[in-house]
């Protein structure tokens, strides 16, 4: 007896020992992935690694953690990636998918993340995420909110949002003339029926600040024959100058002499 309690005291011992290393090399892999000054053949090794353990709720944000920073050489910085995405694979596709779109909602590097919903789950995955990302609040004093507002309206613009664009209209009354163009680019893509209602005021818009969007509209009413309806406010505008109006109110351009 003396012996057996030995053993299973050695052997709880063992296991304690093993499982405190298992725990210390997790942490060192999550710490090199997540380390751009780390030793490259440190990193790759994580990254790597990472991808062999049964539990995403640790692996996967540490890889994902790897899409937050660039390496200076470029070669070496898009291999990581790709390592970290190929680990990233090796898991359940929902656990992936649900903790991608929480990082997608904390992040200002959006691109891969991106990448892994749309390999994982499709456009209309990507669309709906994208848009949850979006923030509606005051921004306009927030540069990095601002600046991630802009890039989630450039990454919508990529895909089918015409039955979830009706949100986007927020958009156009920005502060950032970033944003509002964004915006109005991806309602003149979808062709939506409210988007010629939203967009004629740009029309009519001679602000300096609106130059480049009221160009991009003003084209969108022409090659869709959308019709104006506040006709005074247009013959009031420079665009007057640049397309005439006929009697059913679309938009033909005036050809230069």
């Amino acid at each position: 007896m003396f012996f057996d309690g030995g053993d299973k005291a050695e052997m709880n011992i063992f296991k304690q020992i093993s499982n405190w290393l298992g725990e210390r090399r997790k942490a060192k892999y999550c710490r090199a992935a997540k380390n751009p000054r780390a030793m490259k053949e440190d990193r790759w090794l994580a990254l790597t690694a990472l991808g062999e353990y049964d539990d995403p709720q640790f692996a996967v944000p540490a890889l994902l953690a790897r899409f937050e920073y660039n390496l200076d050489n470029g070669i070496l910085d898009t291999r990581e990636k790709e390592q970290a995405m190929k680990s990233l694979m090796r898991y359940d596709k929902e656990a992936v998918m649900a903790i991608a779109r929480q990082h997608l909602r904390r992040t200002d590097h959006i691109a891969w993340t991106v990448k892994i919903l749309l390999q994982l789950g499709g456009e209309k995955e990507v669309a709906k995420a994208l848009l949850a990302c979006l923030d509606f609040g005051d921004v306009a004093f927030d540069r990095a909110k601002v600046d991630k507002n802009y890039d989630v309206l450039c990454h919508v613009l990529d895909f089918d949002v015409s039955d979830l664009s009706r949100d986007i209209v927020h958009f156009l009354d920005d502060n950032d003339e970033r944003v509002r163009f964004a915006a109005a680019e991806i309602l003149i893509k979808q062709r939506a029926d409210y988007a010629a209602e939203v967009l004629e005021k740009f029309i009519s818009d001679d602000s300096a600040e609106n130059t480049r969007l009221r160009q991009s509209v003003l084209a969108a009413f022409i090659a869709n024959s959308w019709a104006i309806k506040n006709r005074h406010a247009f013959r009031k505008s420079s665009a007057a100058q640049e397309a005439m109006l006929g009697k059913n109110g679309k938009l033909k351009p005036i050809q230069p002499r």
